[in-house]
């Protein structure tokens, strides 16, 4: 496992209940795996586009996860 951890955090009210894929959350980790050489670890979330759910999962990736 790699010590670098990095968070991605995509905001859909659909998504995040399934009604659909979420594309673009794929398409930046497909990217970030292209672009990025390292060995690093992706901590993903799908959530809904809500300020105070998308502040609370930015401090849990933070504080628990430890993602940059």
């Amino acid at each position: 496992m790699s010590e670098i951890k990095i968070g991605v955090i995509t905001a859909s009210d659909r998504a995040s209940k399934g009604i659909y894929e979420d594309i673009s959350g794929v398409a930046i980790q497909d990217t970030m795996k292209d672009y990025l050489k390292s060995e690093f670890e992706i901590v993903y979330r799908c959530i809904p586009d809500e300020q105070d759910i998308l502040e609370k999962t930015m401090i849990e990736l933070s504080d628990s996860e430890g993602v940059v």
